[in-house]
């Protein structure tokens, strides 16, 4: 089973993105939220996800920001992006 991570600032968006993940892959993904980049980390620090789903503009700590530091966080230092 995968592990999904979908980040964005507007709820609205994360729910439709889980429910549409939901619908096409049930049975084969595990899909978290996170509504800020700090809280993002906060979940890669407890779990080790397969693939992260970021928004780019997002305020306090941008999409790229958060992908720089997904890059230097040991455990995914050697994923592509």
């Amino acid at each position: 089973m995968y592990k999904l991570l979908i980040v964005d600032d507007e709820p609205i968006v994360v729910d439709m993105l889980v429910e549409s993940f939901m619908d096409m892959m049930r049975e084969e993904v595990e899909v978290y939220k996170a509504y800020s980049a700090n809280q993002a980390l906060a979940w890669l620090d407890q779990f080790k996800f397969d693939i992260v789903l970021s928004d780019i503009k997002m305020p306090e700590m941008n999409g790229l920001q958060l992908l720089d530091c997904i890059q230097y966080h040991t455990s995914y230092a050697n994923k592509s992006v």
